[in-house]
């Protein structure tokens, strides 16, 4: 959305008793680098998922005392849903991103039938990956 550089991310979810329910997504996340003065910086997230989802979200950057970086916030601009999850997909999605240690956690508000539901969501980092 920003151009580069992007971060490429895979995230997979696999349920502990059937192996064969997993849930991916792959995307990619921008930072526009180089905002205007007094502005704040812009980010965007594309995501597509083995459900059948494909997502872009765009947002801002922030940061806040008391975390480990930036917290990053979320609108959809644009959704795709395969036409059997219409139905349970809810009209209004907002998400936010802010690392705290070695957790990420995620905050998902979201209004479904018109009633609003708000969760956190906590990633705990498993590995530490080598790079070149």
């Amino acid at each position: 959305m920003f151009g580069t550089p992007s971060i490429n991310f895979t995230s997979e979810a696999v349920n502990k008793e059937d192996p064969t329910d997993a849930h991916r997504q792959n995307g990619f996340l921008t930072i526009r680098q180089y905002p205007p003065f007094d502005k704040v910086k812009k980010v965007a997230l594309t995501t597509v998922s083995n459900q059948g989802v494909t997502m872009i979200e765009e947002g801002t950057m922030t940061r806040t005392e008391g975390t480990s970086g930036p917290i990053l916030n979320f609108t959809p601009i644009y959704t795709r849903i395969n036409d059997e999850l219409q139905g349970i997909t809810p009209k209004k999605i907002t998400r936010s991103f802010v690392r705290k240690g070695n957790r990420l956690i995620q905050t998902i508000a979201k209004e479904t039938n018109g009633r609003k539901i708000k969760f956190k969501k906590v990633y705990n980092r498993i590995r530490e990956f080598e790079f070149l």
